[in-house]
């Protein structure tokens, strides 16, 4: 892969696996970059020295934009048992610093780890009688296990945590909006999440447990229309880092 700046001309080349996207901004060695900034990208494959690139020239190349922090803060706080559960963090409307057409994750888990079958993004149903936890039918996917297996964040040493940065995916995210991430956990192994406490105005949790699907009915995560929750106000859980570009 051949990374290439148009504002100085230069060029990097890098090895990558074949399932790395560039249009999505998920490159591990982009995270290392400058926040906001305009790449282009060419590819060839390495097996032959003359292999050709999938472009003649770099400035040709694939568009990508690197992404940029919108919310960070460490979560110190243990909290288990959440294997089975939902767990639905709302952002209030401005906690996140920017609005952007894509989003990035930054999730930590407990000790224990963590094991999730769903995360869907969505923006809070305006609509009266609306729950504070009910979304608007506009929803992105980052993770479902119906395209794959769970998510899986490893145990880690006693007395740490492990985090794990989601690839972005493409959600037209307005900051100036409240902001659901709903997220399902698998009924197993465990799951632990770490969280900390923040301003009301800033963010609030809802969770509920899960119960047998009946026959048509959505997994919590893919709902819109939601209820059972009880409220957890004035937290942020399991996401520890919004990125946005």
């Amino acid at each position: 892969m051949q990374r290439y700046w148009p504002y100085d001309g230069s060029t990097f080349e890098f090895l990558t696996g074949e399932n790395e996207v560039v249009d999505q901004i998920i490159l591990p060695e982009i995270a290392d970059l400058l926040p906001e900034r305009l790449f282009k990208y060419r590819a060839r494959y390495t097996s032959s020295t003359s292999a050709p690139w999938s472009v003649s020239k770099p400035e040709y190349g694939k568009e990508a934009r690197t992404l940029a922090e919108a919310l960070k803060g460490e979560l110190a706080i243990t909290d288990s048992g959440w294997e089975g559960w939902t767990l639905i963090q709302r952002f209030e409307a401005r906690a996140i610093s920017r609005s952007g057409d894509k989003v990035s994750l930054t999730l930590r888990a407990g000790s224990a780890g963590a094991s999730i079958d769903r995360i869907y993004l969505s923006q809070v149903d305006p609509a009266a009688g609306s729950e504070p936890f009910d979304s608007v039918d506009y929803r992105a996917t980052m993770q479902d296990t119906a395209f794959g297996p769970p998510l899986v964040i490893p145990p880690a040493p006693l007395n740490q945590t492990n985090t794990l940065t989601m690839p972005a995916i493409l959600y037209t995210l307005d900051h100036t909006k409240p902001l659901l991430i709903a997220i399902d956990f698998s009924a197993t192994p465990v799951s632990e999440i770490m969280y900390r406490d923040v301003p009301p105005n800033v963010a609030n949790a809802y969770y509920k447990e899960q119960a047998p699907l009946q026959p048509g009915e959505e997994p919590e995560a893919r709902k819109t229309d939601r209820d059972g929750y009880t409220p957890w106000p004035a937290v942020i859980a399991f996401i520890e880092r919004i990125d946005v570009g």
